[in-house]
């Protein structure tokens, strides 16, 4: 096996992983939501000259946007919900399919449940130099749906 299929075998498998790491920025997106759902409760407008005016529609207005804002970030994240547990069954499968049952703990523990090889060596009583084996004989013997 060649460096750049190996790369790409461990690519392949770290896919669920990069997709758990771009979260955080649908949270803050989130937070944004919030905010404007705040500013919905704010009825009245003050402009220009004495006093304080309020317009009837302007909490209508802030309603409305939050509502097509809210929408689209559910539509993003129930699509990145379902692409992330897409690729987690994928790559489940393709470990499962694994001969051998140390190859098959070392890499559900690492590209499914995404821990760190010494923690993987803790659970599973082996040294992290043979972890480290198992990951690349797993990562070399296994067979990845290509998409591309």
């Amino acid at each position: 096996m060649t460096f750049e299929e190996f790369e790409k075998k461990e690519a392949w498998l770290n896919r669920a992983y990069e997709m758990r790491r771009e979260m955080p920025s649908l949270n803050e997106e989130w937070r944004e939501l919030q905010r404007l759902r705040d500013a919905c409760t704010d009825t009245s407008v003050k402009y220009g000259g004495k006093g304080t005016k309020t317009r009837s529609n302007s909490t209508e207005v802030k309603y409305v946007r939050f509502a097509d804002a809210s929408d689209s970030y559910y539509r993003q994240l129930k699509a990145d919900r379902d692409r992330y547990l897409k690729a987690k069954e994928e790559i489940k499968q393709a470990i499962n399919a694994l001969p051998v049952a140390s190859e098959q703990a070392v890499l559900t523990a690492r590209f499914i449940r995404f821990k760190s090889l010494s923690d993987i060596a803790k659970i599973t009583h082996y040294s992290i130099s043979h972890v480290k084996r198992l990951k690349r004989r797993g990562i070399e013997h296994i067979c990845i749906k290509d998409d591309t």
